[in-house]
């Protein structure tokens, strides 16, 4: 991009920004609620000049634990600013990539257990996996992002194929199953390191399942063993009696994205990286292998039909209070 063309963008986002100041007013009403202590009240100020300026279009939650103890749990705005539904303390949200902290802390827990190890071969466990030269990848490589199977090609490493994930394959772990174990590597496992955006959620899946003596789900594990233990509002596979609760999830228009620019010129960078790998780069072949997980130039992810998937890589579902507390427990 030639520096004449970023001249503009920078040009027009300063634009953006001046009539934003000039013109942005806030709801007559503030929405914001919970609690902070009060060595942490700026914390609360901030939360709320999120809204107020304008920089937060919809609602968000926020908790903090600090030496073992919890010092900010707030929430504002709108779960649903279209039809004026406010975010509540028990609203919750699509965790995207924070889930995969989750499934790793699932497999962890087997292998303080003495179900596996980190090292072990997964064909151990998985012995249709080693197909097509994956015979050498550990479980470390997968839950690493080093297994080389960060976008899925079939049906043998074909750069560029029409062959899909579609939603039914993606709730039948046996198809997904199948899948990886036709799948051939995109670069010699464990060589490479390149995140596993999506994949990585069915593949701690299929671990668990292998490995856990009663064989459970992914999700059914968390829920039993993390989730009801510790009184815990996080699924990874949400009961739909559940998905009302759900926030409804918005893409920064143009300009938002042009007030971002203003603001913090830097971020012109982050922006066009972004844009290069979803056009030309990797992530653009995740949109072709799951293109009904969109979250990119359109949002899927509002359909309540997908809540329930146990894709533990990107579609956890919870409260920001939920994942400070497990991290808290386990950090």
């Amino acid at each position: 991009m030639s520096r004449r063309v970023v001249g503009w963008v920078v040009l027009v986002a300063l634009l953006a920004y001046a009539v934003q100041l000039c013109f942005y007013r806030a709801d007559e009403e503030l929405h914001v609620d919970g609690e902070v202590d009060e060595a942490f009240k700026g914390v609360r100020e901030a939360f709320s000049a999120n809204f107020l300026e304008g920089w937060e279009r919809g609602g968000a939650s926020f908790v903090v634990y600090h030496n073992g103890r919890k010092v900010v749990d707030l929430w504002g705005g709108y779960a649903d600013r279209d039809c004026e539904r406010l975010w509540r303390r028990d609203t919750l949200n699509v965790a995207f990539s924070s889930t995969k902290a989750f499934a790793a802390l699932c497999v962890a827990k087997l292998v303080d257990e003495g179900h596996l190890k980190y090292d072990d071969l997964v064909t151990k466990f998985w012995p249709e996996f080693g197909k097509h030269g994956k015979g050498n990848v550990t479980v470390r490589w997968l839950l690493g992002h080093r297994a080389a199977e960060l976008f899925l090609r079939f049906p043998a490493g074909l750069a560029y194929t029409d062959n899909k994930i579609d939603y039914p394959t993606a709730n039948d772990w046996k198809a997904i199953a199948k899948v990886f174990e036709e799948q051939t590597p995109n670069w010699p496992p464990g060589t490479e390191t390149g995140y596993h955006a999506i994949t990585y959620g069915w593949l701690a899946d299929q671990i668990v399942r292998r490995v856990d003596p009663k064989h459970r789900s992914i999700g059914v594990y968390f829920r039993e063993e993390f989730g009801e233990k510790y009184n815990l509002d996080f699924y990874i596979g949400l009961p739909h009696c559940e998905a009302h609760r759900v926030s409804r999830l918005t893409l920064p228009s143009a300009w938002d994205t042009l007030q971002e620019i203003a603001h913090k010129p830097s971020d012109f960078n982050v922006f066009r990286f972004i844009h290069q790998m979803w056009t030309n780069g990797p992530l653009s072949r995740v949109g072709h292998n799951v293109p009904w997980i969109a979250f990119m130039n359109r949002m899927t992810l509002n359909n309540p039909d997908f809540y329930g998937i146990e894709q533990a890589g990107v579609l956890g579902i919870g409260t920001a209070r939920a994942m400070a507390e497990l991290f808290e427990r386990f950090r």
